[in-house]
């Protein structure tokens, strides 16, 4: 719980907090950063996503952010979904990135301009 706290704590981070929901968001200059997003198993399939995304954006651009960046594993096709329909473009992977039961997992990091 401390590295939670510790992240919360450095200038330009920010909680998007919903009941069924969060993200996490870090602001760095002209960068911003979703550094994590999750939804209730229960509250999938009806827009939250869209509407923390969406929400992230609106800060990112309060703060004068020209761009917002992601990672997302390859093997998360409802999350790419998501983020591309928001407008994320893919611009680079980190092979084998994420490592699953034995299995390595590309990331795929996106970006937006704003």
């Amino acid at each position: 719980m401390d590295s939670c706290k510790e992240t919360l704590e450095i200038p330009g981070t920010f909680l998007l907090l919903h009941p069924e929901g969060f993200l996490l968001l870090r602001m760095s200059g002209p960068e911003g950063e979703i550094l994590s997003i999750g939804v209730a198993p229960t509250a999938r399939g009806h827009g939250l996503g869209h509407h923390l995304v969406a929400t992230a954006l609106e800060k990112a651009r309060e703060h004068n952010a020209r761009t917002l960046l992601l990672e997302v594993s390859e093997k998360n096709p409802e999350a790419l979904a998501l983020y591309k329909k928001n407008g994320f473009l893919e611009i680079s992977r980190r092979p084998k990135y994420y490592t699953r039961q034995g299995n390595g997992e590309d990331a795929i990091v996106m970006q937006k301009n704003l």
